[in-house]
């Protein structure tokens, strides 16, 4: 929150006095027990006559999210909802809440308000079951297994270098000592070796040659994609599980309220009427 300048002066102001430590033989034998809490409805300022409750205090501290600050800083805090509450008090007495313009804004905020407050509760009111996540992971988790696959590549500038490659390693050029000598790729050096990576995140004409093959083939036709002509070997290809349900319960239910949403929206709909 950024407070404003006058609020900053009156809390600088205050900085200088602080009160004095307690020596050693001063302090008291045992710690005095921490005052209670004040009531909610206790007042701690008037404005105008307008009382600024503790529940007022507490309510902005959580709305800003400044529970840190509201000991620290509690009279700039307070400072703060005075020079609100005197800027409320100016644009009533101005007429303000009787603008048009301001009517129809404050209108839209609470239909608004209104609108969310109904689906939260919706929400709140209709949990998903167990049973019924458990049912959706069962559904969904054999898509949700994937391979991923380990190869590497020799990027080239033409077709005829990648062909000029491709009958190297037909002689028995080793493929990893060839990307360091040839390949205009940045993997070259390591001897265009790629790690592992899954479906999706090669281009589409890469992974469909990697799929291809099998571990330790490597391509026979050059590869040709937006980067270059590439000639390919695949290594190795693993199987990647599902991820448990514990890992995908919060996204499965809040498709599933989702889901449960726009049922009780269509049923609605259903009974209303539309001209």
């Amino acid at each position: 929150m950024t407070l404003r300048p006058l609020i900053l002066a009156l809390f600088a102001a205050g900085l200088g006095a602080t009160a004095p430590l307690l020596h050693a033989e001063e302090a008291p034998a045992t710690a005095p027990a921490a005052p209670a809490a004040p009531a909610a409805d206790s007042v701690l300022i008037k404005v105008n006559g307008t009382p600024i409750t503790q529940g007022d205090f507490d309510k902005f501290v959580a709305d800003n999210n400044l529970q840190g600050a509201a000991e620290a800083q509690k009279q700039m805090l307070l400072d703060e909802l005075v020079a609100r509450e005197l800027v409320y008090q100016e644009a009533m007495a101005r007429g303000l809440d009787q603008n048009e313009e301001y009517k129809a804004t404050l209108a839209k905020v609470a239909r608004d308000l209104l609108i969310k407050g109904r689906m939260q509760e919706f929400l709140i009111e209709h949990q998903v079951p167990e049973a019924e996540v458990q049912a959706f992971y069962d559904e969904q988790a054999p898509q949700l297994a994937k391979q991923e696959y380990k190869a590497r590549h020799i990027l080239l500038k033409s077709e005829d270098d990648a062909r000029s490659v491709i009958t190297k390693l037909g002689n028995g050029t080793d493929f990893a000592e060839l990307a360091k000598e040839v390949s205009t790729g940045p993997s070259g050096p390591n001897g265009g070796d790629l790690g592992w990576f899954g479906e999706g995140q090669m281009v589409p004409e890469f992974t469909a040659e990697v799929k291809r093959l099998k571990p330790g083939e490597y391509s026979k036709v050059p590869v040709k994609t937006q980067f270059g002509w590439h000639v390919v070997k695949l290594e190795e290809v693993r199987a990647v599980p599902a991820p448990s349900i514990d890992e995908l319960r919060p996204k499965i239910q809040e498709h599933l309220r989702k889901q449960m949403l726009v049922k009780h929206l269509d049923e609605l709909r259903a009974k209303a009427t539309l001209e």
